[in-house]
């Protein structure tokens, strides 16, 4: 805002002293006043000070922006840096606190996989002789009821073989077309 300020009444300045030269300049060619050099030289002399004295303080002003934002852009890296270290030494140290704690877990997670382990390993043995035993009593059922002819069996009675095997009549099935 300074900057623009600044720019904007130097460059009035400027063109202020230009166009007093340029009136001047005019009034000297249709000879309406007489020139003094030591006015003209101490005219020019005091808008060279002032414009070196403006600029001075111009570059003082970018010289002062400089260094506050030079700092703050250092600190604000720093407070930064501060903070992901902080956060990293935080995780740190509640991972310490969990190492423990994660190798109970660990070591109860082992002791239950190899309980389990040994239940699955006891429930298939108990299966397999289970099923050999069914095979042995169920040889022996299977030997008493196709003796006795009571029982479940997966297939129809078949009847009385004298009499045949085929049967007459319509079988009630709708077609698919």
């Amino acid at each position: 805002m300074f900057f623009s300020l600044f720019l904007h009444s130097f460059s009035l300045r400027l063109f202020r002293g230009k166009l007093e030269k340029e009136r001047r300049e005019k009034q000297k060619q249709h000879g309406m006043i007489r020139l003094e050099s030591t006015d003209t030289a101490e005219d020019m002399e005091r808008e060279r000070r002032n414009f070196q004295l403006q600029m001075c303080e111009y570059l003082l002003k970018i010289q002062e922006l400089k260094v506050r934002q030079g700092p703050d852009l250092l600190q604000s890296l720093i407070k930064y840096f501060q903070a992901q270290l902080n956060f990293f030494q935080d995780g740190l140290k509640a991972a310490e606190h969990l190492g423990p704690f994660v190798e109970k877990l660990a070591a109860s997670v082992h002791t239950v996989r190899h309980e389990q382990d040994e239940e699955v390993k006891q429930l298939s043995q108990l299966r397999d002789s289970l099923r050999t035993q069914l095979q042995v009593d169920g040889k022996e059922d299977f030997l008493n009821r196709k003796n006795s002819g009571h029982g479940y069996s997966i297939h129809q009675p078949q009847g009385n073989k004298k009499y045949g095997t085929e049967k007459s009549g319509f079988l009630l099935k709708k077609s698919d077309g």
